[in-house]
C-alpha cells in the first residue's frame, strides 16, 4: 500500500504468521479492510497510524 502520509512510499507488511514482524488482514461485509497491529515507520516519514475498517486512524 502507498503510504497514507502523503510521501508516496510503497509500505509491504508481512502476512505470513511464521515470520515476525507481521500483520493480520481482516476483510469485512462491507468490502473495508482493517490490518492488526498498527503500522509504524521507523524511517522516512516516521508515520504511525492503524487501519481500521477501511479508515487510517492516526496515532
Amino acid at each position: 500500500m502507498l503510504c497514507p502520509c502523503g510521501c508516496r512510499q510503497v509500505l509491504h507488511m508481512n502476512l505470513l504468521s511464521d515470520e515476525r514482524p507481521c500483520w493480520q488482514v481482516t476483510e469485512h461485509s462491507s468490502g473495508t479492510v482493517t490490518l492488526r497491529p498498527s503500522v509504524w515507520r521507523k524511517k522516512g516519514c516516521s508515520s504511525h497510524f492503524w487501519l481500521r475498517d477501511g479508515r487510517i486512524h492516526w496515532c
